[in-house]
């Protein structure tokens, strides 16, 4: 069986390597006991990528006018510049 391109560059490298499966944190790892109670929060991404996610997941809502509001949160380009540099 032929698995075709995602157009994800990082899916469709995961094809070369057989038996190897993406794994996200969900809403920053969710259920993880050391932030329960913190999910989609700065601190709840921080931890994920310290236990070594390389991708992260949350909920997003786009309003009437095609914006994703940050809901009380830094908007999401800032959080995310902040766990990668």
């Amino acid at each position: 069986m032929t698995t075709r391109p995602t157009g994800f560059e990082y899916l469709d490298a995961m094809h070369e390597q057989p038996g190897t499966v993406p794994a996200f944190a969900h809403r920053g790892g969710a259920y993880h006991p050391d932030i329960e109670g913190l999910e989609n929060t700065l601190r709840a991404f921080q931890h994920a990528v310290e236990l070594g996610y390389e991708y992260l997941e949350t909920d997003v809502h786009v309003t009437q006018d095609m914006t994703a509001p940050p809901a009380s949160k830094p908007p999401a380009r800032s959080w995310v510049e902040t766990l990668f540099n």
